[in-house]
């Protein structure tokens, strides 16, 4: 079995075991999906970015170790949009390109990025991308906090609320509005179908984070 396939059944099985979790009521269930979504994105992580991943590995063995099963699912969401923000946040360091001209790079060709105001919108938007994630985390982690009355007074939403509906709800928000908006931006680039862009983003992907 390749590892495409052995990554396709762990996402799988934590999928199951997540739903499992839910119709049960039963946070075991929950626990190992996430453990299984931190194998999952490990095994698909170039080997610049397994340091990353081990530390988030790392923290989430902590947290199952020291606030059980409860600790591990709540905090979870807010790791992984930690590690998201770094992988946006250490392409934008001197020398490097930024994860959004990667992305245009491959998707478009290397050509476009030698127009400036496309390099320079690609910086920006990495930026913005790193600060969303950046704030997701902090997010989540407060929600955490506050859950587990360490932090009565400020009102924030509780964990499963951030994981199910804030999380997924800011990314597809950004991702919507910057994709709806570019051809006003930038209309010299090449247009897109949502679907094909997702296609060969999620494809582009791995090579993206190299």
């Amino acid at each position: 079995m390749n590892k495409s396939a052995v990554r396709a059944l762990l996402w799988l099985t934590a999928l199951v075991l997540a739903l499992a979790g839910t119709t049960l009521g039963d946070r075991r269930f929950g626990a190992a999906a996430a453990m299984l979504v931190v194998v999952a994105l490990g095994l698909s992580a170039p080997r610049g970015v397994r340091p990353a991943v081990a530390a988030l590995a790392l923290a989430a063995a902590l947290a199952l170790a020291f606030g059980g099963t409860a600790l591990l699912i709540e905090i979870l969401p807010a790791m992984i949009a930690g590690l998201v923000g770094w992988l946006f946040v250490r392409t934008l360091a001197p020398g490097r390109r930024p994860l959004i001209a990667r992305a245009i790079a491959v998707i478009d060709g290397e050509q476009w990025l030698t127009d400036p105001a496309i390099a320079r919108y690609a910086w920006r938007l990495t930026l913005i991308w790193a600060i969303a994630q950046g704030a997701l985390l902090l997010l989540g982690a407060a929600s955490v906090v506050h859950a587990r009355g360490l932090w009565p007074l400020l009102p924030l939403p509780t964990p499963r609320i951030f994981a199910a509906l804030i999380l997924p709800g800011v990314v597809a928000a950004v991702f919507l509005f910057e994709f709806a908006t570019r051809r006003f931006w930038l209309p010299q680039v090449p247009r897109h179908g949502l679907i094909a862009f997702l296609r060969r983003l999620v494809v582009a992907w791995p090579t993206l984070l190299e």
